[in-house]
């Protein structure tokens, strides 16, 4: 592999001697965590040995999915001779810590017997992250290629990459596509997959499975029921950890009620102030902003803090540093959130309010909440609120919320996991899951237009808030891009002051003057910024 000169025997090894000395330095003592996160490692280990296929990896939150998925996926490739490993993960905030965590294990201390270049620095070119932000930006010319061609032993890239470079047609985009062949895919947060391209989806990670000798693995805590779809019966999705059951239970940090009376966001915030730190979670921006400043009339001074897509990347790290920093200290501290904190973001709050949403988001804010399981079995506190205002996203969305309102009046209990089985069949029973028709589109050789309808997300474009960089580098790097005379360096250096917009309200940002508009796709703010991001 180029590059790289690193096998997938010798990242197994890497891994195991990390896992040997954590356990040694004692950073893994006996406890309930700590024991379900060693069953789920052994589990791992010993299903590795399956023939190649569809798998499940049912890991509750904190269970420890990331180390253990790996270590089942080196394992299964070299008990079936497998080329590479590649992590596909919803959100590129998750790419990053994947990434990190894993490129940390790996360059731990190994054995004596192991030499040579293994035995020094773990290099950088065994592990290639291909996305926005990742080492596809990288100045480095042969590391570049080996991120467009995931010719690396382990790849860790997005699913947005992964899935629109499947359907795509053009050369660039489907250069890396052999390389998913005898191949080990772990797909995390499965359950964020778009529902309305599933079917396709589907489909092409069958005849992967079946014609190209590659093993998926559906990695999350809350497993779609992906085999109650027409047509797709028979993935028959091996479980890896089969006591997996009994891990969510013991490892349950939160009990919920159900507020089903409209709130006004007063009173959501009279629940978050009764409480010494809390978190809320909202379905919209609006209502993100509205709640932030109720919240901020009530509370005191300093305590407070928001978070949104409409933040530019390091003000959404400062406010996350400060509001761990201020929970670790017991400083009173309430932060208001769309859906952005939901992406693994390693916070534990003793309560948290989550706006009436999908079964799957509601359990993804429950993760938000005694994460660590410091306030002990069933210790914190998730409260379900419907806002007097119920706007939020149509399609799916909608559709799964409206789903989880009978779940709720029906008493039955969000986290077993007989109810999100069944909440998951008929979420997709009520539900087109090929919107774009991408299937006949396929079957007719229309693969233009597959590629052209087969969009994961919405288009967007990016702003740059020259006022969230103090060091005044962003102001620059724009001007060197009204020359022309960008490298890749300046265009990483705008990264942390960005904000993403689709291109429809980029569009008309620009026509009314509150963009400058720099190249196609990149833009100057020129509007206010707060402290809930840029002000539209």
């Amino acid at each position: 592999m180029r590059g790289s000169g690193v096998t997938l025997a010798d990242l197994w090894d890497r891994l195991a001697a990390d896992e040997a000395a954590q356990r040694a330095a004692g950073r893994r003592p006996p406890g309930l965590v700590n024991d379900v996160r060693n069953e789920v490692l052994e589990a791992c280990l010993a299903a590795a040995a399956q023939q190649p296929g569809f798998f499940r990896l049912t890991v509750p939150t904190g269970g420890g999915k990331t180390r253990s998925g790996m270590a089942f996926a080196l394992r299964h490739a070299l008990a079936h001779g497998l080329r590479r490993v590649i992590v596909a993960v919803p959100f590129i905030t998750i790419a990053k810590q994947t990434s990190d965590t894993l490129a940390s294990a790996f360059d731990s201390p190994v054995p004596d017997d192991v030499t040579g270049e293994l035995a020094r620095v773990f290099p950088a070119a065994a592990l290639i992250q291909h996305y926005t932000g990742g080492l596809e930006d990288d100045a480095d010319h042969r590391r570049k290629l080996a991120a467009e061609n995931w010719d690396a032993p382990i790849v860790v890239t997005s699913t947005v990459q992964l899935f629109e470079s499947l359907f795509s047609n053009r050369p660039s985009a489907c250069r890396k596509l052999h390389r998913l062949a005898r191949s080990v895919i772990i797909l995390d947060e499965a359950q964020s997959l778009p529902p309305g391209l599933i079917e396709p989806i589907l489909d092409v990670l069958r005849a992967l499975v079946r014609d190209y000798g590659a093993s998926v693995v559906f990695s999350t805590a809350t497993q779609p029921a992906f085999e109650t779809i027409r047509g797709f019966g028979e993935l028959n999705a091996r479980e890896i950890v089969p006591q997996h059951p009994a891990h969510f239970e013991a490892l349950r940090r939160v009990r919920y009620t159900h507020v089903s009376e409209p709130l006004p966001w007063d009173a959501v915030a009279a629940r978050m102030l009764a409480a010494p730190a809390a978190l809320a979670i909202v379905n919209t921006r609006k209502h993100a902003a509205e709640l932030f400043d109720a919240v901020r009339e009530q509370a005191p001074a300093g305590s407070v803090f928001h978070l949104s897509t409409r933040m530019v990347q390091r003000h959404r790290q400062e406010v996350l540093d400060e509001v761990r920093q201020r929970l670790e200290d017991g400083l009173p501290c309430y932060l208001v959130s769309t859906s952005v904190v939901e992406a693994s973001v390693d916070v534990s709050f003793p309560l948290v309010l989550r706006a009436l949403a999908p079964l799957d988001a509601i359990v993804q804010a429950a993760g938000r909440c005694n994460r660590h399981g410091e306030l002990g079995v069933e210790g914190g506190e998730l409260v379900i609120f419907e806002p007097v205002d119920a706007a939020m996203p149509p399609g799916p969305y909608r559709t799964g919320a409206g789903i989880m309102q009978g779940v709720l009046a029906s008493g039955d209990d969000i986290f077993a996991l007989a109810t999100q089985f069944d909440y998951s069949r008929r979420f997709f029973d009520n539900l087109d899951k090929d919107g774009p028709n991408i299937q006949e589109l396929r079957r007719s050789f229309d693969y233009p237009q597959v590629a052209k309808d087969f969009a994961m997300i919405e288009p967007t474009a990016s702003v740059v808030v020259p006022a969230t960089d103090p060091s005044g580098r962003a102001s620059e790097v724009l001007a060197l891009v009204a020359s022309r005379q960008t490298t890749r360096a300046d265009m990483r250096a705008l990264q942390p002051f960005m904000v993403s917009l689709p291109q429809r309200e980029f569009g008309r940002l620009v026509t009314g003057g509150v963009v400058r508009e720099f190249a196609a796709g990149l833009g100057e703010w020129l509007g206010a910024y707060g402290d809930a991001g840029i002000v539209v």
